[in-house]
C-alpha cells in the first residue's frame, strides 16, 4: 500500500530565498501551497533589502496559510539557505527558488523513497523555462506516473562528478540528518556545487526519478545571474575544490567535467578581455594558481580537448593579453570550436 494511502506524512521543510522576485513569486508560492503532499512548513527567507513588493506578497500569503513562516537574512542565496536550515524543523528538507515553480506532486513523489527507507536523497528532473516568454506555461494538474532508480552513494558521487547528477539543491529532497549541519559558503555563484560532494558522501542511497517536476526559469536577474570576472574565478575555484574532493574519495574526474572547467575558462577569458587593467592585475595570481591546480589533475583525454585546454590555460596570463585586441576574435574562435566539440561528445555519449 502506498504511504499516501496510509496518511503518513513526515514534515517537510521547504526553504525559499526571496529577493526582488515579485514577477514570479506568487506563482512560486501557489505551486508549493497546492502540493498533494500537505504536511510541510514553507520558510520564505527575505534576503537583503527589497525594492519591490516581494515582502508584501509573502506577508499576504502568510496571513492566509499557517504553514508559512517568514524569516530574514543578509543578501545572498547562501545566507538565505543557511537561515532556512537553521530554522527548519522538518524530517526532510527541500529548496525552491522564488522565481521558479513546481509540479503539484513534486514533494509527494520525492518523499516516497525517503519514507520507505530506500534513500537519503531523492532527485527529480527539471524543465527549463525561458524568462523572456510572455506567457509562462501553466502548472500541470495531471497525475504523474514516475519510476525510480536507487543507486549507491559511490555511484551517485561518480555521477555527480560527471555532471550526470546536477549539483542544484532545488530538484532534490534531503533527509534532514544529511544536510542540516551543512553551511553554504557566502559566494555569489556555485554555492550549491561547493557543498554537494560533502552531502552525498554521507548518504547510503540516492533515488532518481524520471519525471520533470521542477520548472527552472533561466536568465534570472534576482539573486544568481551575474557576469563579473570575480564570479568566473570563484566558479573555477569551486570546481578545483570538487576535483580535489573526488580525488580524495578515489573517484577519478570525468572528461565531461573537464569540459565544464574549460567552458568556465572560455566565459572567463571573454570577460577578462574587457576588464580594466587593475582588475586583471588583482586576479592574476589566483588565475596562475588555478592553472597550476588544473594542470596537475590530468583530466583531459581527447586530442581536441588537450588543444583547447593548452590554449585557455595560457591565454589569460600572457603579457599580450593586456593589449592585443585580436585576442577577442581568437577567443570567439576558441569558443565556437569548444561548443562544436561539446556537441560532438554529447552525440557520441548518446550513441553508446
Amino acid at each position: 500500500m502506498n504511504y499516501m494511502e496510509k496518511k503518513i506524512y513526515p514534515l517537510i521543510s521547504i526553504i525559499v530565498p526571496v529577493h526582488n522576485s515579485e514577477r514570479f513569486l506568487e506563482k512560486c508560492i501557489t505551486s508549493i501551497l497546492n502540493q498533494s503532499y500537505v504536511n510541510f512548513e514553507l520558510l520564505l527567507v527575505l534576503s537583503g533589502e527589497m525594492n519591490d513588493d516581494s515582502e508584501k506578497i509573502c506577508t499576504q500569503f502568510a496571513n492566509k496559510d499557517g504553514r508559512i513562516r517568514i524569516l530574514k537574512a543578509s543578501l545572498g542565496v547562501a545566507a538565505a539557505r543557511n537561515i532556512g536550515l537553521k530554522n527548519a524543523t522538518g524530517e526532510y528538507i527541500g529548496f525552491v527558488d522564488s522565481d521558479d515553480w513546481i509540479e503539484k506532486e513534486m514533494f509527494e513523489i520525492l518523499a516516497n523513497p525517503l519514507i520507505t527507507g530506500s534513500a537519503d536523497i531523492s532527485i527529480c528532473r527539471f524543465r527549463l523555462i525561458q524568462e523572456r516568454l510572455k506567457h509562462l506555461p501553466e502548472l500541470s494538474d495531471g497525475i504523474l506516473n514516475c519510476s525510480y532508480t536507487i543507486i549507491e552513494s559511490k555511484d551517485a558521487l561518480r555521477r555527480l562528478g560527471s555532471n550526470h547528477i546536477e549539483s542544484f539543491c532545488w530538484n532534490k529532497l534531503f533527509r534532514a540528518s544529511v544536510i542540516k549541519n551543512i553551511v553554504f559558503p557566502s559566494i555569489p555563484i556555485y554555492e550549491d556545487v561547493a557543498v554537494m560532494v560533502d552531502i552525498f558522501k554521507n548518504v547510503s542511497y540516492v533515488a532518481l526519478t524520471d519525471c520533470q517536476l521542477y520548472n527552472y526559469v533561466s536568465n534570472k536577474s534576482s539573486l544568481t545571474k551575474r557576469r563579473f570576472i570575480e564570479d568566473r574565478i570563484i566558479a573555477l575555484e569551486v570546481l578545483s575544490l570538487r576535483f580535489k574532493q573526488l580525488k580524495e574519495l578515489g573517484l577519478p574526474a570525468d572528461e565531461f567535467m573537464a569540459k565544464v572547467i574549460l567552458g568556465n575558462y572560455v566565459t572567463f577569458a571573454r570577460a577578462y578581455v574587457f576588464a580594466d587593467k587593475n582588475e586583471r592585475k588583482k586576479n592574476k595570481n589566483r588565475i596562475l594558481e588555478l592553472n597550476k591546480t588544473f594542470s596537475s589533475f590530468g583530466l583531459v583525454k581527447s586530442k581536441e580537448l588537450v588543444c583547447i585546454e593548452s590554449l585557455m590555460l595560457k591565454i589569460v596570463t600572457t603579457k599580450y593579453f593586456y593589449s592585443n585586441s585580436l585576442v577577442v576574435i581568437f577567443i570567439e574562435v576558441i569558443r565556437r570550436l569548444f561548443n562544436l566539440f561539446i556537441k560532438t561528445m554529447i552525440l557520441k555519449r548518446k550513441a553508446i
